[in-house]
């Protein structure tokens, strides 16, 4: 029986190191070995991976996926993002601690603290990531299982077809010719509830990420180490408050379905917008600010700020006697424009606008406005 121990040692790091040549993968070329010789986490595949959902990229989770058994020792291993270039790593997690499943075809599920808000049942990964995968990296880039301590590459995702043009490579342990490229031709998943599945049995070599991954036919399932399956989905609001736990504003709803998270009054703008209530203080049956100010808006004038709308009596405007105060008694045109002034503007106003006459007999001046087109014959 082969010691991997003490092939590693003999052979030295160098050759099984990033786009090195693995001893594993040339043994089970050869057919020297068909199946790992002790407890590892060397076998094993990134079945599944999702950089968001409905476009909030904060909610992220990658599934691994035994190719055999015994591989639950993943308290030796990490999780690294790559840029589009293949630069710029990201330790996603190093992982604290193995797995208690260790069958073949078990899962290891990372996810994200708010994916939990996004799936059903609430998600209850393995392990939380230690950093997210950056958003910049969701259009193409490339993520590695891989050791801890030297950079052995077990296996690697890539996405974003020719938009990357990083490092494909990795060990012969779970891919024969040792590249995993070329990429799959889509960007990370993101934008809906799909993910990036790999196809392949649970025994499967890696061919090619072109040819391994598709996206998933509707939303996405993931798994856990114990066997749990959660299906993502649109979070349905109110949440409960241990998946939707900020609460800047002391109102009961969570800052995820708080449209208006600094308002305790309000979970959403509705007519007048956060932070402004939406209140018809003189119950004409206009919102405040919608009627053009608070308390209604639009005419000082008239002892009120409800603008005229033509309603009789106006509630805003007592009879007064001036122009467009909306009172049909005093003889005047109920169009209001926003003065109070006696001079009439409107459309209908005729030549002059006022004839002035003196009665002797009253002993008072008295103004006449036509109140008719022009052309025709005042009474």
């Amino acid at each position: 029986m082969i010691n991997r121990a003490v092939v590693r040692r003999r052979l030295g790091r160098a050759q099984i190191a990033r786009g090195g040549t693995s001893v594993f993968g040339s043994l089970l070329a050869m057919g020297m070995w068909t199946a790992p010789v002790e407890a590892t986490f060397h076998f094993m595949q990134v079945e599944q991976v999702i950089g968001g959902v409905d476009g909030d990229v904060t909610a992220q989770a990658i599934q691994l996926r035994m190719r055999f058994s015994d591989q639950h020792l993943v308290d030796r291993a990490r999780l690294v993002a790559w840029d589009a270039a293949g630069e710029n790593p990201i330790v996603l997690i190093q992982f604290p601690a193995p797995v208690t499943g260790r069958a073949a075809g078990s899962r290891v599920l990372v996810a994200s603290e708010n994916f939990a808000r996004f799936t059903d049942p609430p998600i209850e990964p393995d392990f939380l990531f230690t950093n997210l995968i950056p958003e910049s990296y969701l259009a193409a880039g490339s993520i590695t299982f891989e050791t801890h301590d030297d950079d052995f590459i077990v296996w690697r995702v890539s996405w974003g077809g020719a938009a990357y043009t990083g490092d494909t490579t990795g060990a012969f342990t779970n891919d024969d010719d040792g590249d995993f490229g070329p990429p799959v031709a889509v960007p990370l998943r993101s934008d809906d509830l799909t993910s990036l599945l790999f196809t392949g049995s649970a025994s499967a070599l890696s061919s090619t990420n072109a040819a391994d991954y598709a996206v998933t036919d509707g939303a996405a399932v993931f798994t856990n180490n114990a066997g749990q399956a959660f299906t993502v989905q649109i979070p349905t609001c109110p949440l409960a408050p241990s998946l939707d736990p900020v609460d800047a504003d002391g109102d009961g709803v969570g800052e995820y379905c708080d449209l208006c998270a600094a308002d305790p009054a309000k979970i959403e703008p509705g007519v007048c917008g956060c932070g402004v209530a939406d209140v018809d203080t003189d119950a004409d049956g206009q919102i405040d600010c919608d009627a053009g100010g608070s308390g209604g808006g639009g005419n000082p004038g008239g002892g009120g700020t409800d603008p005229d709308d033509g309603a009789d009596p106006d509630p805003d405007e007592p009879p007064d006697g001036g122009v467009g105060d909306g009172d049909p008694t005093d003889g005047e045109n109920d169009a209001d424009d926003g003065t109070e002034q006696g001079t009439f503007t409107g459309p209908r106003a005729c030549g002059v606008g006022m004839l002035p006459m003196l009665f002797a007999s009253m002993a008072v001046l008295m103004r006449w406005r036509c109140g008719r087109p022009c052309s025709e014959p005042r009474p």
